[in-house]
């Protein structure tokens, strides 16, 4: 991918607020899943999240006045404080979900865009990009994900102790049942923007367990839309629907962002409960079959955390076996929550995982084609991160980490120090971990 900025001295330009429409897994309208944990939601003239079941149409929800206020704060040259992963990613000399979006639109698209901008941010709402998470149902529980995304955590999360709750989630009740999605004002909804998509994505929960998703290929296919859209998911690639694979042939092509944190039993002890050897028949099952299924790209997503951190290298000598699987993996940068991610690495211990993600950019620098430097850019912005100072937060998060990991793991029968004994001396240093 060539990385495309699009913005000039007066603006920081992001195409996603003029032309695409993110549905949240409560049914909550936000900016784009990018800022969702920093506080992106669309609200109304009385500051209430504007949500689907609200029976909006797609004109009101994007010329809402935040949209219109957040629409004119870019133009001014404004950098939105919902933008900040964007912000961080960019500052750490990575490639950001702005530049990418920003790559799909030409230069004179993109100040078409501009110039059609009412002096109050007003647009004309047909959106060619749509995203939808459509509930928290979900076969795993990811130790970095929540109730609002895992219906699996609603459960544990109540025991967890306080420290380590997110103030969000003190409502479990909220998350029980996340059942919008079965309304029909869903798909009312998505037929205001099916015959202008260009892209249709779906996240989790786990999008390919979800019926309502079918419901919605079936619509596209059904009307003759298919063929102009592609679509793509995050999945933890656990399960391979029949159905599934056969609508995505009728489709102009399929994209996964295969969900993998790790090889082997790490990666299952990151994403609890799944079944490494699940995965790898299902990357392989994909590898073999890629034209059948009218796949245009297989990528790993892989979000860089404290638990993966000195393991990342082992994914890219696993993905040297495939034939049409990117042979580089996304690498993500966790922010939530705090304590699994990279803040809460000791300072005794950054050294070496600078080492171990120098050996890897030494390792392929030379060796990665060209369209594929923005994920070697992944690599450095790991990079810069663990290079950044360390404050008296960084040791209170690496204290929460204990705390965490001895809770989420306690009656699993599994164990962090197993995977990263390299963590034996800040267990050893808590209370907890004696």
């Amino acid at each position: 991918m060539e990385k495309k900025n699009h913005s000039n001295s007066k603006t920081y330009f992001c195409a996603l607020p003029w032309k695409h429409s993110f549905v949240n897994n409560g049914g909550e309208y936000q900016i784009c899943c990018s800022g969702e944990e920093f506080n992106n939601y669309i609200t109304n003239e009385s500051g209430k999240i504007i949500t689907i079941s609200d029976n909006k149409s797609l004109s009101e929800v994007l010329n809402s006045t935040f949209m219109k206020n957040f629409r004119l704060k870019m133009l001014e040259g404004k950098k939105p404080q919902e933008c900040y992963r964007c912000l961080k990613t960019e500052e750490l000399g990575g490639v950001s979900r702005r530049e990418i979006e920003n790559s799909n639109y030409s230069e004179q698209e993109i100040n078409e865009l501009m110039e059609q901008t009412g002096h109050d941010g007003e647009i004309i709402t047909s959106v060619d990009s749509a995203d939808y998470r459509l509930g928290n149902t979900c076969n795993l529980q990811c130790r970095m994900c929540n109730p609002r995304a895992s219906s699996k955590w609603i459960q544990q999360y109540q025991e967890l102790p306080s420290s380590v709750q997110d103030p969000d989630f003190s409502d479990l009740s909220l998350y029980m049942n996340l059942n919008w999605n079965q309304s029909e004002i869903l798909l009312k909804e998505f037929r205001q923007k099916a015959k202008d998509l260009k892209r249709l994505h779906f996240g989790g929960g786990e999008p390919l367990l979800s019926q309502k998703m079918l419901e919605i290929l079936d619509y596209c296919i059904k009307h003759n839309y298919a063929k102009n859209i592609t679509l793509s998911y995050n999945t933890n690639l656990t399960k391979l629907p029949k159905k599934v694979l056969e609508a995505w042939k009728e489709f102009q092509g399929v994209k996964i962002l295969a969900s993998i944190d790790a090889v082997g039993e790490l990666n299952d002890y990151i994403r609890y409960p799944s079944v490494w050897s699940d995965v790898h028949q299902n990357l392989r099952f994909l590898d073999d079959n890629f034209n059948q299924y009218n796949l245009k790209e297989i990528l790993v997503s892989t979000t860089v955390q404290m638990n993966n951190i000195f393991h990342l290298e082992s994914i890219y000598s696993y993905l040297k076996q495939f034939k049409n699987i990117v042979p580089l993996p996304n690498l993500i940068l966790l922010f939530f929550p705090p304590y699994l991610s990279l803040k809460a690495l000791p300072r005794s211990l950054r050294l070496l995982g600078l080492m171990r993600i120098k050996t890897i950019i030494k390792d392929y620098e030379a060796q990665i084609e060209p369209h594929y430097t923005y994920l070697l850019e992944g690599l450095k912005q790991v990079e810069k991160y663990l290079e950044e100072k360390v404050s008296a937060e960084n040791i209170r998060l690496t204290e929460e980490f204990v705390v965490f990991s001895l809770a989420f793991d306690k009656g699993k029968k599994i164990d962090c120090l197993r995977f990263n004994p390299e963590f034996k001396s800040i267990f050893a240093k808590s209370p907890q971990g004696e």
